[in-house]
Parts: C-alpha cells; sequence; structure tokens
C-alpha cells in the first residue's frame, strides 16, 4: 500500500484507501470501519501536526462519532486478514519488543525525543504481559518454518527492565523448545548499567549486544550525558 494512501488520526485510528472503498482502522479493537469519502478526504487535509496529537481536532469528532454507530467491517475483509495472520511468514525473521521509552541518558540528540525539557516526563513502557503476547505472536506465526526464533530489545535503554528481559527470553526459549527451534537473543545498549552477573547471564544465553559509542572519549562525553547532568 503506498505511503500517501493511509493517514494517520490521533494515536488509535489509521485512515486508508482500499480497492473497495475507503477505511479507518482502529488499533484498540482492531476494528476496521468502512466511513466514506467526506471523512477520509477531511483528515486527508489535516496537517501533521493537527493529526498527530493523542484527541482528535475538533472539526473531525462529530465525523468519528457518526462513524463509531456504524458496524465494523466483518465477512471477507476480516477473513482474510485473519488467514493472512494465520499462514506462516517466510518473510518474518525476528521481532523487536520496544521495552520503553526511558533511559538512564540524556544525549543531546536523542531519536525519542525533539523536547529535551519532557525527557523525564510522559515515557511509553510496554507492559510484561503485552510483550509475552508480542512473542506467543511470533511464534505462533513462525511454527511452520525452520528458522529460530530471534528477538531484539530495544528502548530507550532495554537494560532498565532487565527483570523483564530474562522473563521474556524464559518464555521465548520455552516456545522454540516446544516447536524444535534455537533461539538467538540482541539487544542495543548505551551498556552504563551492566553489571557482572548480567554479562554472566548473556554469555550463556546466545544473547548479542550492540554498544552505542560516539567516536572519540571528548566527543562520545559531549553528547552522553547521564540524566543527572
Amino acid at each position: 500500500m503506498q505511503k500517501e494512501m493511509i493517514k494517520t488520526i490521533g494515536e488509535d485510528y489509521f485512515a486508508f484507501k482500499g480497492i473497495e472503498g475507503y477505511y479507518l482502522f482502529q488499533t484498540e479493537s482492531f476494528g476496521i470501519f468502512k466511513i466514506d469519502e467526506k471523512l477520509y478526504r477531511k483528515i486527508d487535509s489535516l496537517s501533521e501536526s493537527d493529526a498527530g496529537g493523542s484527541e482528535f481536532p475538533a472539526e473531525i469528532v462529530p465525523l468519528i462519532e457518526e462513524m463509531r454507530l456504524k458496524a465494523p467491517v466483518t465477512g471477507e475483509i476480516h477473513n482474510k486478514v485473519r488467514a493472512r495472520l494465520s499462514e506462516p511468514d517466510p518473510e518474518l525473521t525476528s521481532i523487536n519488543i520496544f521495552l520503553t521509552d526511558r533511559c538512564n541518558m540524556r544525549c543531546r540528540y536523542c531519536f525519542t525525543d525533539d523536547k529535551p525539557e519532557s525527557l523525564l516526563a510522559n515515557r511509553r513502557t510496554i507492559d510484561l504481559d503485552t510483550a509475552i503476547s508480542a512473542v506467543d505472536f511470533y511464534a505462533e506465526r513462525m511454527a511452520g518454518n525452520d528458522k529460530p526464533l530471534s528477538v531484539n530489545f530495544f528502548g530507550g535503554e532495554p537494560l532498565l527492565r532487565y527483570g523483564d528481559i530474562k522473563k521474556i527470553m524464559q518464555h521465548t526459549t520455552e516456545l522454540a523448545e516446544r516447536d524444535g527451534k534455537n533461539t538467538f537473543f540482541y539487544m542495543t545498549t548505551n551498556a552504563t548499567l551492566l553489571d557482572d552477573e548480567m554479562i554472566d547471564f548473556f554469555n550463556s544465553s546466545n544473547f548479542e549486544i550492540v554498544v552505542s559509542l560516539d567516536g572519540d572519549r571528548t566527543v562520545h562525553d559531549a553528547n552522553r550525558i547521564d540524566a543527572d547532568g
């Protein structure tokens, strides 16, 4: 699907043009609602700043409320989606788990937020149950091939969730043993929280670590500031 055909509104809806018309996908319920061209064009006309917030722009609310009264699309469309998701995916090789936006560093160039004053607030963190469910979904789709289960932990600083990393790894390993697969684990980290216990655990777990470094010591220290400044 071409990028220009997908429109985002708020944090929970994506509007797109399909072969048979216009649709709105709700992430919370996984419902697909058929909408008219008027609503799609209205969403299309919004600027990126207007459409990207956590709430709908005022002029969109009546149209969204009207759409919510309609039944979600069922039948052939949903059957096709379910059938596609139930099949082993030959293109799928790994899963990335974004554990948290939180970090013990305050790097000047951090991509997670363009506003340094907001780095300490409103950080997003995936809960353990959701992460486990994501691994279950991934393992189910991989069950029909001979590829290993590969899980990549990312953040923020993933080591702030070290305890949950171990639990996710244990669950992934159990699924892999059930399906006769190997496991591989990866993580991108600033490495400042690594200790001997962590190193021993990762060394025993087929775990690869990518450490972020920025040039020589002078350049690195100038940009990589810890939470205390």
